[in-house]
């Protein structure tokens, strides 16, 4: 996991796990920096079920990957120990948490109705916009109306909220991960995976799909341009998520795929984002309304 949070944290949503902000947050001090036999240990706690975590390569790369002799990246595992100073080791909590076990995006694995589901529909409801946005840098197009409307309505209709691979942190992923093969005729292209789908488009295609002022077009409506998601993986040694973005010309009955993306997931933004969000809205009430 690259994510992290301290003692007693309210809310309880986590902070991104880099050398910076763990120094920063917490000013290089005990609890979270201890000695043990003579070697520097660090430690924080899961900020979704409180337990303590144990912070692996925050200054070396003594540890590596299962199968490999390369040095893991900075990351964060859970402690099955209670850390004296950070926290007492609940297995129960352990045991549901979604950090600690995190399920690869199956259908399969349901929850029930209630107070998860319910706060996810609630970040839906209340943070599209950020959703939105981080959902069309991720994959490089500039999402319109009709294509986000369509994306919502895939993960209603599959009740993704439901699924208990879908957390507040994996959230915009998993809502794209739910959509169906969607066309993206006519939506603008963004950023650095925009320009590599551009380059792809003009290679795949003789003027029947072209790009014109950023935007895809087409000349024959029997073409079309369409994506979807598969391949969601998870690093079982750090934690780290990724699915891959498939765009896929279609021409009649034929169909063969012209580009392909690997979305890496950003786990602390999309919290992080609605946090920085709130207190743009907490600064300006505070100003106007004295």
């Amino acid at each position: 996991m690259k994510i992290f949070d301290l003692i007693g944290t309210v809310p309880k949503v986590g902070s991104p796990l880099t050398v910076n902000d763990f120094e920063k947050l917490t000013k290089k001090a005990s609890p979270y920096y201890q000695n043990e036999n003579g070697k520097g240990k660090h430690y924080a706690v899961c900020p979704v079920c409180r337990n303590p975590i144990v912070i692996v390569n925050l200054y070396t790369d003594s540890s590596t990957i299962e199968g490999d002799s390369s040095p893991a990246p900075l990351h964060a595992r859970h402690s099955q120990k209670t850390i004296v100073g950070i926290a007492e080791y609940d297995e129960a909590k352990y045991n549901e948490c979604y950090l600690a076990n995190p399920a690869v995006f199956s259908c399969t694995d349901r929850r029930m109705e209630g107070d998860v589901s319910n706060e996810l529909l609630d970040l839906i409801i209340n943070n599209a916009k950020i959703i939105r946005t981080m959902i069309s840098s991720a994959i490089g197009l500039n999402v319109g109306d009709k294509l986000f409307e369509s994306i919502l309505n895939d993960f209603k209709s599959e009740q993704g909220h439901l699924y208990r691979f879908v957390n507040r942190y994996n959230l915009p992923y998993a809502i794209i991960y739910l959509m169906k093969n969607r066309s993206i005729n006519y939506q603008y292209l963004k950023g650095e995976v925009g320009d590599k789908l551009k380059a792809s488009i003009n290679e795949s295609f003789n003027k029947s799909i072209f790009i014109s002022k950023n935007q895809i077009k087409r000349n024959d409506s029997s073409v079309s341009l369409n994506m979807f998601f598969t391949e969601h993986n998870r690093n079982k040694n750090t934690g780290e998520e990724s699915l891959l973005m498939n765009v896929e010309k279609k021409e009649g009955s034929n169909s063969s795929i012209i580009f392909q993306h690997k979305i890496e997931f950003d786990t602390s933004l999309f919290i992080n984002w609605i946090n920085k969000d709130q207190r743009s809205s907490d600064i300006a009430r505070k100003v106007f309304k004295k």
